[in-house]
């Protein structure tokens, strides 16, 4: 494992972010009013909100219809988030820290395009820190990825039930 120039402590807070965060989104976590309804599926899976299309009828099924691909679409890049920040510890083990704040930035985005609360952030600003202890933040690339912490978090959540 080459951690070109990479403390220890350096790795042990990459690898403290990703498990604080690992599988604390899973799904759609925040309160909704979705649809014609207004649904909260805070909690709700997306097969929960397909049994509940299946034993309801008129607006308050197609809500749940709607609701069962949004929830999916959700669980979908929650898992992807997931995966992303997973390769962004692996890379940053292996001393690819710029390729490494790319991926977990890729993660942070994923994930804000959804989720109020900045699950991925952490791990993102553990890895730019690393990243600028090292000194290898000299490319204009590293540098906007490390100063873009607060456009990770930062973005609205899009409108519920679109």
């Amino acid at each position: 494992m080459d951690t070109s120039g990479i403390s220890g402590q350096a790795l042990a807070r990459i690898a403290e972010a990703f498990g604080r965060a690992a599988g604390s989104w899973t799904g759609c976590d925040w309160p909704t009013a979705f649809g014609k309804t207004r649904l909260n599926l805070c909690g709700l899976k997306a097969s929960q909100a397909l049994l509940l299309a299946r034993a309801t009828a008129g607006k308050e099924a197609a809500d749940w219809h709607a609701a069962a691909s949004w929830l999916t679409r959700i669980e979908r890049d929650a898992r992807e988030a997931e995966a992303l920040a997973r390769q962004a510890v692996k890379l940053s083990r292996a001393g690819a820290l710029h390729r490494s704040l790319q991926v977990a930035h890729s993660a942070c985005l994923l994930e804000s395009s959804h989720h109020p609360v900045p699950i991925w952030q952490p791990l993102r600003e553990a890895i730019a820190t690393a990243l600028t202890e090292t000194g290898s933040a000299d490319t204009a690339e590293s540098q906007a990825l490390a100063g873009e912490g607060a456009a990770c978090s930062a973005r609205p959540v899009p409108a519920l039930g679109e």
